[in-house]
């Protein structure tokens, strides 16, 4: 998503919103299924003769839920700090070319950056019976009990014996 700044410094304005709306495929993140159309709004503004971005923005992917593996959706916000054309530690840096600021690798900085460690269908998602391969959300698991390790079976006697 490229968007072109020539109006915001042709009216000298210190402040002007441009909504973001793209479909997600043209991300082109290989890891993950992107799904539907990356939504939100940047905030340009200048501060200290500097240009500065305020960039929010909704995404959704699909991946196998941690505990149970079905697909599951997650729609996900991030907000994003952006300095234009003046580098900074804290905040993501962007090139001004011609005019235009490119938002695809800060958008896709900030997808790896706020996308949680596992997706769950659910919390009280029950996962899989390690025994048996059954989903436990389906159904109940007819596996009689906890399978032992054959290495650590001498470890239960010491349980049984009183100290």
């Amino acid at each position: 998503m490229i968007l072109d700044l020539k109006d915001f410094f042709k009216k000298n304005e210190m402040h002007q919103r441009f909504e973001i709306n793209f479909d997600a495929k043209e991300l082109e993140i290989d890891d993950w299924f992107m799904i539907g159309r990356i939504t939100g709004h940047l905030d340009l503004y200048y501060s200290d003769d500097n240009l500065f971005g305020d960039l929010n923005y909704t995404y959704a992917y699909t991946e196998p839920c941690a505990r149970c593996n079905e697909m599951v959706e997650v729609s996900q916000t991030t907000d994003v700090t952006l300095s234009i054309d003046n580098e900074s530690e804290e905040d993501l840096y962007v090139s001004l070319v011609d005019d235009k600021i490119n938002l695809i690798p800060v958008i896709i900085d900030g997808i790896y950056l706020s996308k949680p460690m596992r997706a769950l269908c659910s919390e009280e998602c029950k996962g899989i019976c390690p025994e048996c391969g059954s989903n436990k959300n389906i159904k109940p698991c007819e596996c009689e009990g906890q399978k032992i390790d054959p290495r650590l079976k001498d470890l239960m006697n010491l349980l049984d014996k009183e100290v």
